[in-house]
């Protein structure tokens, strides 16, 4: 089947995917639930263009914090509104790697950016 002009012009609602911390999860966000927003095509945009300079260089300060950065981005209540800013950037920077290591891979999953950031890492 192809896909219609009516599909593309057709915008998308807001699609949110709940996620859990297992149970067995070291420290206070063991059962915890959270929600995930899957980024439209303009803030998927916004997000990696983040990582570039004016040059097309990747700035290494922000590709440091690639992880901090997609669970900003991503990061919902279950209406699909942001709960964070990049003011948020730095305090998630300080908590538990493994917390913020656990939202972004399931913001990764939610939004399929594992090569993208796989290719930042090699820059």
């Amino acid at each position: 089947m192809v896909i219609s002009i009516e599909k593309i012009r057709k915008p998308d609602s807001v699609s949110v995917r709940k996620y859990q911390f297992p149970e067995d999860f070291p420290g206070e966000f063991a059962g915890e639930e959270f929600f995930v927003r899957v980024m439209n095509a303009k803030e998927r945009s916004r997000y990696e263009m983040q990582f570039s300079g004016k040059n097309g260089i990747p700035v290494r300060s922000r590709v440091a914090e690639t992880r901090e950065r997609l669970v900003v981005a991503t990061l919902c209540n279950e209406n699909g509104v942001l709960m964070l800013n990049d003011s948020a950037i730095d305090t998630l920077g300080e908590m538990d790697g493994q917390v913020v290591g656990f939202m972004a891979v399931c913001a990764m999953e939610a939004n399929r950016v594992e090569s993208d950031l796989e290719q930042l890492a090699k820059n």
